[in-house]
């Protein structure tokens, strides 16, 4: 996955809103099962101990202890026991959206993963204590809830390959990557949101909406992460003066330095300044 992508992933995983609805631990039953049909919510199975039977879409998982399942909303399942010792799992559904699209549809990942023994007892502690602060009355447990549970996904991310997928669902995340690129391919121009706008033959206006639900930031706003990104590895790793830096991000110059100032807390050359002090410190450890 090249930097840009990467980049863009990150702010949208950033601006995800997820909501777990019921989390417990079950032994299920010898006649448990759902037959080919397309929940509504996302699914977390951890299978502790038994077997199982799970087609997911056509593709068939023999479910056994170790294993950990995404099952994503909107994909086509058939569960079911395989023999008379059925599955002890932990497990949780949940709800996620980004903007008005479904996270699992931008980013396709695997539905199952398979936990090491070493880290068993991890996953086994995120889900208890998700179920127990789902059943506690304190206010400041539905946050620790969502904490544990992006715990959770975080350590799926981790162990699961991400590749994109295009459906009709993710066309606005197909647009909103391409303006991304547009924007990183011209820092150095007077962009504005209607010159962006017309590239999807959009009114500003819509655009504007589009983009900040898909980010949670204005193109504009968007537009400055990226000069200031900019800015930043240019003071790191070029010689250029600050106001060949700020020509180079499509600003001038006392608007830069301002800018700069009021996001990193630092003047352009009190960035540099710092940034290599602590070069020189590192290579001395």
């Amino acid at each position: 996955m090249d930097d840009k992508l990467n980049d863009f992933l990150k702010q949208c995983l950033a601006n995800m809103q997820a909501h777990v609805t019921i989390a417990e631990l079950t032994k299920v039953s010898p006649s448990w099962g759902h037959m080919n049909y397309m929940p509504e919510v996302h699914k977390y199975y951890y299978i502790l101990d038994g077997e199982g039977c799970f087609k997911l879409n056509d593709t068939l998982y023999e479910a056994k202890a170790g294993q950990l399942y995404l099952l994503p909303a909107g994909v086509k399942q058939t569960l079911s026991t395989s023999g008379s010792n059925t599955c002890y799992k932990y497990w949780c559904h949940f709800t996620a959206s980004i903007g008005d699209i479904n996270p699992f549809q931008i980013m396709k990942l695997p539905y199952r993963i398979e936990v090491d023994n070493a880290l068993s007892g991890f996953v086994e502690t995120l889900f208890r204590d998700m179920i127990a602060h789902m059943r506690r009355k304190e206010l400041v447990s539905a946050l620790k809830v969502k904490s544990l549970f992006f715990d959770l996904l975080h350590f799926y991310m981790e162990r699961a390959e991400i590749t994109e997928v295009r459906t009709e669902a993710s066309l606005t995340y197909e647009k909103m990557k391409t303006v991304a690129a547009y924007m990183n391919g011209h820092l150095a121009s007077d962009l504005t949101t209607e010159e962006l706008a017309r590239l999807f033959h959009l009114s500003p206006n819509y655009f504007t909406q589009q983009f900040k639900e898909m980010l949670g930031v204005t193109p504009i706003q968007y537009l400055k992460r990226l000069r200031l990104a900019e800015a930043k590895k240019l003071l790191r790793t070029t010689a250029m003066s600050v106001t060949e830096i700020a020509s180079a991000v499509g600003m001038e110059l006392h608007y830069f330095s301002r800018l700069f100032k009021s996001s990193e807390s630092f003047s352009p050359k009190e960035y540099r300044q710092l940034y290599r002090k602590r070069s020189v410190i590192d290579s001395r450890e």
